[in-house]
């Protein structure tokens, strides 16, 4: 019996050595990747609301100044001249790590599963793909509020571009035969990747169409309406200086 004992544990330590071998595997897989994006997903993409072309610029800015503000942190801290953040500013750090653990952990589990060995393994990979995490939740979640139709393809090539990664980083670390036989899951991925791109391409020429035809509608009617557009704005003028005429 103990004999049995003996063996059975021995098993059960041997799977679970091979387990965390094979993660720490796919951890050097993606952290290769983590730092090479794909040029599609590295470029900056058209926003699909073609009427507030300057959004996307900004929050790009901003979080790249954030991104500057948390290194000259870092080098505060290793110069031993930081401050300690206040309890306030931790707490809302915290908040917004879990929101974006159970964004990842909402929509692909075994990213988030990596998220949190890398938070123990390798803090400094883990902060990096966090903060990649925190830019594609915040735009999302944006975009969910603003633009449905948007953040459904948005959302959709996110996953499949987060499955890809995931997927690459095993095929990186796997022999031939393991290779082999994830390349067909490989290629359905990315030929997802492409159709779902040509699907976001698509509805931005569509709206960009629209608005184009509004704008022709309008150069139309202040060509052959000069007269009329003048009165209009005329009388909307005198209305406005009458409302703003000082009462005696």
């Amino acid at each position: 019996m103990n004999s049995y004992r003996n063996t059975r544990g021995r098993l059960q330590g041997c799977r679970l050595r091979c387990g965390v071998t094979a993660l720490r595997g796919l951890l050097c897989g993606v952290g290769l990747l983590w730092g090479i994006q794909s040029a599609s997903a590295q470029s900056p993409r058209e926003e699909l609301s073609v009427s507030q072309p300057e959004s996307e610029d900004r929050s790009d800015t901003q979080a790249d100044a954030g991104a500057e503000s948390g290194n000259r942190r870092s080098r505060s801290r290793t110069l031993g001249t930081h401050k300690p953040q206040s309890p306030e500013s931790e707490s809302a750090a915290s908040e917004r790590e879990a929101d974006v653990l159970e964004f990842v952990r909402e929509h692909q589990p075994k990213l988030a599963k990596l998220l949190l060995f890398l938070k123990k393994q390798n803090p400094n990979m883990y902060r990096q793909a966090m903060r990649e995490m925190s830019r594609a939740h915040q735009r999302l979640s944006s975009l969910s509020q603003r633009d449905a139709e948007t953040y459904q393809i948005e959302l959709d090539l996110w996953n499949t571009r987060s499955q890809l990664r995931l997927l690459a980083a095993e095929m990186l670390i796997a022999d031939g035969k393991s290779r082999a036989a994830h390349q067909e899951r490989f290629e359905e991925l990315v030929d997802l990747e492409i159709s779902q791109d040509f699907a976001r391409l698509k509805l931005l020429e569509e709206r960009a169409a629209k608005q184009l035809s509004q704008i022709q509608t309008q150069l139309e009617r202040h060509a052959n309406g000069r007269e009329e557009l003048k009165a209009k704005s005329m009388k909307s003028w005198e209305a406005r200086m009458k409302r703003q005429t000082p009462r005696r």
